[in-house]
């Protein structure tokens, strides 16, 4: 399974990328992009499984991101992280289909299992 981190906080990025151990949650790669931009180049070069992706971001929301993935038909499921607890965005991201939202700051264990349930779920499919 190939995991799109979408984030625009570098510490974020790097805080995923190097305290959860991605390769026990059924993961075999791990891509990093810090704008939903360079977001786009990534889906446009490689077929990701599962995008973990913020909501807040200056150019483009996450919402905005994941909809545009959904409207030019990328296989991709999604899981909102971010520090934004709002009922107003937890309900746009369901509504998207979104397989999950956690508010971060989550411990990376948290943020693991999450990926593995939606990772197991697209094995089965």
């Amino acid at each position: 399974m190939i995991l799109l981190i979408v984030n625009d906080m570098e510490p974020t990025l790097r805080f995923l990328a190097d305290k959860v151990e991605w390769s026990q949650y059924g993961i075999s790669e791990c891509l990093l992009a810090d704008s939903a931009a360079a977001a786009r180049k990534f889906l446009n070069q490689t077929e990701v499984d599962i995008i973990l992706c913020d909501i807040q971001m200056p150019d483009e929301t996450g919402l905005e991101f994941i909809r545009w993935t959904v409207e030019n038909g990328y296989n991709c499921d999604c899981i909102f992280l971010t520090c934004y607890p709002s009922f107003d965005y937890a309900q746009e991201a369901i509504q998207l289909g979104c397989r999950n939202y956690i508010v971060f700051p989550s411990p990376p264990q948290k943020i693991g299992e999450a990926v593995f349930q939606v990772a197991q779920r697209r094995k089965e499919q």
